[in-house]
C-alpha cells in the first residue's frame, strides 16, 4: 500500500506575477505539502499557500487519494447513525457499518482508487469525472449482507435522499473462491456519477447517446443479452454493457468466459478487440483516461 499523504494544492500561476517568485513560491507549496515526515510542514504548507497567494498564484483544493479515517469528517457526521466506518478516494465517500469487516471495506477502497488513479500517480485520472461524483455526493455504503442493507432504515431517512449512494455488501466484496462484486457495483457507480453526467452525449444512460447506440448493438448481434425486465436503458442497460465491456477489455473477465456466457460472449480483450471494435475505439480515447489497467 502507497504511503499516506496530506491533502495537497494544484498551483496554477497567474503570468502576470514575478516568475522568480513564483517558481520559489510553488516548490516551497509543493515540497512541503507532500512531506508529512513533521506535522509542523501542515502549518508551514499553509503559510505558504498565503505567500503564493500574494505572490499571484492561486490554488486549487485537491484530495489526494489514500486519506483514509476511521472517523467521519464533520460535513459527513448526518450518515453517523447508521455507518461507523469510512474511507474515501479524492473526496469519494465509502460508508460501512460496523459489521463490515474493515479488510472489505479497505479492499473497496482500493477498488474505487484503482478505477479512479488507474495508473497510479497519485492524481485522478479523469477529473472531470471526479468533481461529477463529489458534485452529485455519489458514493458507496456496506452492510454486512443482504438481508442487514434490506433491514436498515436508512433507505427511508432524509439523508439517505441527499446522497448518490451504491450498494456493496460485505459478504460479496473480495470472496474466496468467487467473483468479486466490488469491481462491478463500484464501476456501476463510477459510470452512473461520473462519466454520465460528465459526457451525457457518449456515455448518457439514453439509447441515443454513443453507448446507448453501441449498446443496442451488441444486443442485436447477440454479444450482449440481459434477460432482467427491470432493467430499461434509463436504468441500468448501457451501465451493464459498459461494465462488461470495460472490465472485458482489462481482462477482468478472462477466467469466468463460461460463467458468463449465457449474458456476456466478448469477455477477453481479444474478443472486444474482435467483436467490438467500435466500444474499444471509444473506451480507448485519450480524453476519457478509462481504467484500462487491471486492478491489482
Amino acid at each position: 500500500m502507497r504511503e499516506q499523504v496530506p491533502d495537497a494544492d494544484l498551483i496554477s500561476v497567474n503570468p502576470e506575477a514575478s516568475n522568480g517568485h513564483q517558481r520559489v513560491l510553488i516548490c516551497c507549496v509543493t515540497v512541503l505539502c507532500m512531506n508529512r515526515a513533521r506535522r509542523s510542514l501542515v502549518a508551514v504548507c499553509a503559510i505558504a499557500s498565503l505567500l503564493v497567494a500574494g505572490a499571484g498564484v492561486s490554488t486549487m483544493s485537491l484530495a489526494t487519494p489514500l486519506v483514509t479515517s476511521k472517523q467521519f469528517p464533520a460535513d459527513r457526521r448526518d450518515l453517523a447513525p447508521w455507518f461507523s466506518q469510512y474511507r474515501e478516494v479524492f473526496k469519494v465517500p465509502i460508508f460501512a457499518s460496523k459489521n463490515v469487516l474493515v479488510a472489505d471495506v479497505d479492499h473497496a477502497r482500493d477498488v474505487l482508487l484503482g478505477y479512479l488513479d488507474n495508473n497510479k500517480d497519485d492524481r485522478p485520472d479523469n477529473r472531470k469525472v471526479v468533481r461529477k461524483l463529489i458534485r452529485g455526493n455519489s458514493g458507496m455504503v456496506m452492510f454486512s449482507d443482504m438481508e442487514a442493507a434490506e433491514a436498515s432504515d436508512f433507505w427511508d431517512s432524509r439523508v439517505a435522499r441527499d446522497y448518490e449512494l451504491f450498494l456493496l455488501n460485505g459478504d460479496e466484496t473480495n470472496p474466496v473462491g468467487q467473483f468479486d462484486a466490488s469491481l462491478e457495483e463500484i464501476l456501476h457507480m463510477v459510470t452512473d456519477g461520473g462519466y454520465d453526467p460528465a459526457y451525457p452525449s457518449v456515455f448518457g444512460a439514453k439509447r441515443k447517446s454513443q453507448l446507448g447506440r453501441l449498446t443496442s448493438a451488441a444486443m442485436k448481434r447477440g454479444d450482449f443479452t440481459y434477460g432482467d425486465p427491470t432493467c430499461d436503458f434509463k436504468s441500468c442497460m448501457t451501465q451493464e454493457y459498459f461494465y462488461w465491456s470495460l472490465t472485458s477489455l482489462n481482462g477482468s473477465q478472462a477466467n469466468r468466459c463460461k460463467e458468463i456466457a449465457e449474458e456476456w460472449r466478448n469477455c477477453t480483450p481479444e474478443l472486444m478487440r474482435l467483436n467490438d471494435p467500435k466500444m474499444v475505439t471509444l473506451l480507448s480515447k485519450n480524453r476519457f483516461e478509462m481504467p484500462l489497467r487491471p486492478l491489482n
